[in-house]
């Protein structure tokens, strides 16, 4: 019996040393330290600790109004206080007042309920926001007083050259613009029978805003010359003067975008030696527009384009009354802002028969208006080529040459023309 009890006390005692000793192997693979990159982390862990860090919610007790308690011992509550406990965060209990300044609707008003309106607010509507703009239209925004319209980019666009009484830019410009016309009449016209007429003069235009501005359309001489001198002879005489305002009603200079409207009172206050003084008035209302498009990638240029589109409306029943549409459209060249080949086409349709001339059956364009009797539902359209340049590549001093002929068999007094002009912008 005792040396059963001996030998299992052997095995037990040999069982429990090799557990020991296998638990002393596993623990010999453990480091004596951390390794490096351990501590550098710690390090900088360390390093960037905040200098303050919250600490847990205490439980505090709100003492009773007037109440001391620099002398209480912690665990003696204060009779008459709640002693439930209050945890503190950053944010205080009170809440900000609402910003200053806000409309807060009136009391009893029937379209607010639950603070939601019910209808819209009633507007200015359609008269008082026309008002609106007319009234703000009246305001210069930028540049000096008669400045012309340099915003944005509308600088990169180039006025027309040929068609000049009728053809309008629909920026709000101050310029003065010395012009001078020279067209051959054709061989057929049972008038002269050829020859030449010429036009000499200047347009102004002056700038009172952004948007409103005011335009002498013609304002010169007219000479002719013709071949057969059997109905008139060389003469020379002052020209009709075409004036009126102009709204740019539309205007973007971020996108070169241009729209106006205005009206042209030709008044038949020249000489009756070359036509000038037909009836009494023709009123022309029109609509211009201009936009900048197509730029070429690598700075070769950009295209701009340019319409006129009116008709000329007799107050009597001397004149004759047409339409017409001029385009226009030209090629910056690398973007300069310099050079800008053009190429215009122009369409004039006569609409009713005047009576100061009841035999001819040709009208005079926009240099002379017969008042012819055999015109109506007649059109002539016309092509012409040419370029501007701005000196220096600046809007204040600019040339312009265009060389025009008709497209048509009906001509008029046009076989071909040749219209050179100078501008001096401000």
């Amino acid at each position: 019996m005792r040396g059963r009890t001996t030998a299992g006390l052997s095995v037990a005692l040999t069982l429990w040393l090799g557990v020991a000793g296998s638990r002393a192997d596993d623990g010999d693979w453990r480091p004596t330290s951390a390794p490096p990159a351990v501590l550098q982390a710690r390090e900088v862990i360390a390093s960037t600790r905040p200098a303050v860090t919250l600490g847990r919610p205490v439980a505090v007790t709100t003492p009773a109004p007037g109440e001391q308690t620099a002398h209480r011992p912690p665990d003696q509550p204060i009779a008459g206080t709640d002693l439930r406990p209050k945890y503190r965060g950053q944010a205080p209990d009170s809440v900000p007042p609402p910003p200053t300044g806000g409309t807060v609707p009136p009391p009893g008003n029937p379209i607010y309920e639950n603070g939601a309106v019910t209808q819209p607010p009633a507007g200015p509507g359609f008269w008082g926001k026309c008002g609106d703009f007319f009234k703000d239209s009246t305001h210069r925004r930028c540049g000096q007083l008669f400045q012309s319209d340099h915003g944005g980019d509308l600088d990169q666009l180039a006025s027309p050259v040929s068609s000049p009484f009728l053809t309008e830019d629909p920026r709000a410009l101050t310029e003065v613009k010395p012009l001078f016309i020279y067209q051959s009449i054709p061989g057929r016209n049972p008038l002269t029978g050829g020859g030449s007429i010429e036009f000499f003069g200047v347009q102004a235009r002056l700038a009172i805003t952004e948007r409103w501005s005011f335009v002498v359309n013609k304002l010169g001489g007219i000479a002719i010359q013709p071949d057969d001198k059997t109905f008139i002879g060389d003469e020379s005489g002052f020209s009709e003067v075409w004036l009126g305002p102009k709204l740019t009603f539309y205007r973007d200079d971020c996108n070169n975008t241009v729209a106006a409207a205005g009206i042209t009172f030709q008044t038949a206050a020249g000489s009756s030696k070359v036509f000038q003084d037909t009836g009494t008035l023709s009123i022309a209302p029109y609509l211009s527009f201009a936009k900048t498009f197509g730029k070429i990638p690598n700075g070769f240029g950009n295209f701009n384009f340019m319409s006129t589109t009116g008709f000329a409306v007799r107050t009597d029943s001397e004149r004759s009354n047409y339409f017409w549409t001029n385009l226009h459209l030209d090629f910056d060249v690398g973007g300069q802002h310099r050079l800008y080949p053009l190429i215009e086409l122009n369409w004039t349709r006569y609409l009713n028969n005047g009576h100061a001339q009841p035999f001819f059956n040709f009208e005079g364009g926009d240099l002379v208006n017969f008042g012819s009797g055999d015109v109506s539902s007649r059109s002539i359209v016309t092509l012409a080529t040419g370029a501007r340049y701005k000196v220096g590549g600046r809007e204040n001093v600019q040339v312009g040459a265009a060389f025009e002929f008709p497209l048509t068999n009906q001509k008029d007094l046009l076989d071909f023309r040749f219209t050179f002009d100078v501008i001096f912008r401000y």
